[in-house]
């Protein structure tokens, strides 16, 4: 299996509400991803360039 990746710069002043909302995934997400079949992935937050 080839592991993809891909980088975006959260916008100025809004990394603690990213990780407020990652913190408690909303279940119809958690379930809309096991749907898609993912089941091997991570998210990094990089600080401070704020990058994901």
């Amino acid at each position: 299996m080839t592991r993809m990746g891909f980088c975006l710069n959260l916008r100025p002043g809004t990394v603690e509400e990213y990780k407020r909302l990652h913190a408690n995934v909303w279940p119809q997400v958690l379930e809309a991803i096991a749907r898609a079949n993912i089941t091997n992935y991570s998210i990094f937050l990089k600080e401070p360039e704020n990058l994901l």
